[in-house]
């Protein structure tokens, strides 16, 4: 009966604990599947790091008046972002193009999927991002436009009041 119970318990515990390890290191993830497609032909590559987004957010944050409730909710978003990647890929082959799509896919655990949307034309876009327990904040916030050939990854964490508060100015 004791080693029952033993193996029931672990069976519950395992997918707990492998989920954790998955949202724990899916960031680091997602950056490996990037550097590859970074040097692909074709790609258009924005990538700024934990010294520049630093430096930006101190240019930012002197430029806007906090006194205006929009841009006082902009600043409390983007200050726990400690660096970020933008592609577009359009203009790498389709066999490179389908690679990222299909790695993106991979990397990132389906609960991790926020938002997943069509528009009118059909072109889908999907938000992704790790929600923490308490849902005050969002880590590594990854959104992809396949059919714009567009990705966009913020690395670091998100106050989701801050997106609320952006949101409804």
């Amino acid at each position: 009966m004791k080693r029952l119970f033993i193996v029931l318990l672990t069976a519950a515990i395992l997918p707990i604990l492998s989920v954790q390890a998955s949202t724990k290191d899916s960031g680091k993830r997602v950056q490996s599947v990037l550097a590859e497609f970074t040097q692909a032909d074709g790609a258009n590559v924005v990538q700024i790091g934990g010294l520049g987004t630093t430096l930006l957010k101190r240019v930012i944050a002197k430029s806007v008046d906090l006194t205006n409730p929009e841009e006082a909710a902009l600043m409390d978003l983007i200050r726990g972002i400690r660096k970020f990647t933008v592609i577009e890929y359009g203009d790498c082959s389709e066999q490179v193009r389908q690679k990222l799509v299909r790695k993106l896919e991979r990397t990132i655990p389906t609960d991790q999927v926020l938002m997943d949307f069509k528009d009118e034309s059909g072109e889908s876009m999907r938000v992704y991002g790790i929600v923490s327990e308490d849902g005050r904040t969002l880590k590594d916030f990854v959104l992809h436009a396949p059919g714009s050939s567009a990705l966009i990854c913020l690395f670091g964490s998100l106050s989701v009041d801050g997106l609320t508060r952006l949101m409804e100015e």
